[in-house]
């Protein structure tokens, strides 16, 4: 799926200049309709044992001048509005998975390991829904063009070539952690905050799917499956675009998956040699969510060539 391109992508291939960046740091399913219920789509796949006892989201929501728009919802699908907060509530509405312009009370609540906020709705004054189907609303222009990202990314990368679990928290989402795909069609995994710092270095194995075609799991630590890719990547120069997806050839072609729709992101992609097999691509995107206006990394997948 390839959205926005044209001068904003011009644009903010100038700011963003990564090329020289890397090189200074390294040398650096069509879904059918699907009714959501707030307290089970806040807990998609945990990385470790820890993840399953952190809260999905966090953090104070500000009311007033900041929008949100909705996450994680199945394209097609609807997200149930309910009164009061939690699972046993009524719902009182559903929301597209497409709905924009959201805005917040700013009051929040914590049940169980889920925190929920209250929003307004026009035809049932408010209700709650979990805080994770929550993202503020950035638009392409702003975020192509706003000089914190490419700082953000290079900040990133330095962290990744230097082992910094430290330094990588700093980049990543305080609300959402960072969410993990190894590959765009299987399922999330979600590392809190807390773990973060110690990502690049646990050996406990995390399951990260299955292999297309043959159905065999996907198991290891991030440190075996996700960071040697990385670091190739990282090494050389990689083409790069905001809000677009570049891929190579692929039976099956790849997408930003519909569910962070209106989660900004940029994609780095290493293009199959030549000569060479033409399928042996790689693309990395980073979804970047704001947080109370400021920048984080909110999500990372890995995309590569199919036959």
């Amino acid at each position: 799926m390839t959205r926005r391109s044209g001068p904003l992508l011009r644009s903010f291939g100038r700011r963003l200049a990564l090329a020289a960046a890397l090189a200074a740091v390294a040398l650096t399913p069509a879904c059918t309709r699907d009714l959501v219920p707030l307290g089970t789509l806040g807990g998609p796949a945990q990385a470790t044992e820890l993840a399953r006892d952190t809260q999905s989201a966090g953090g104070s929501l500000p009311s007033g001048a900041i929008v949100f728009s909705l996450f994680g919802v199945p394209p097609g699908g609807a997200l149930q509005v309910r009164q009061p907060a939690g699972i046993s509530g009524t719902v009182v509405a559903e929301l597209p998975a497409d709905l924009r312009d959201l805005r917040v009370t700013g009051e929040t609540t914590t049940l169980g390991s889920s925190m929920w906020a209250e929003i307004e709705i026009s035809s049932a004054g408010t209700g709650w829904i979990n805080l994770w189907n929550l993202t503020e609303d950035i638009e392409p222009e702003a975020f192509c063009q706003d000089p914190r990202v490419p700082a953000l990314l290079d900040t990133v990368f330095a962290a990744v070539r230097d082992r910094s679990g430290e330094a990588l928290a700093q980049t990543v989402s305080p609300r959402r952690g960072l969410v993990l795909r190894h590959d765009w069609w299987n399922d999330e995994l979600v590392v809190p905050l807390a773990e973060v710092r110690d990502l690049m270095q646990r050996v406990e194995p995390m399951a990260w799917g299955v292999q297309r075609g043959s159905g065999a799991p996907i198991i290891g630590p991030f440190r075996d499956r996700m960071l040697p890719e990385l670091d190739v990547l990282l090494a050389g120069a990689p083409q790069q675009a905001c809000d677009e997806l570049l891929f190579g050839d692929s039976s099956i072609q790849p997408e930003w998956p519909g569910e962070y729709a209106r989660l900004n992101f940029v994609s780095f992609h290493q293009p199959a040699p030549d000569p060479g097999p033409r399928f042996n691509w790689r693309t990395w995107a980073v979804g970047v969510e704001y947080v109370d206006g400021v920048p984080y990394v909110a999500v990372l997948i890995r995309y590569q060539g199919d036959l």
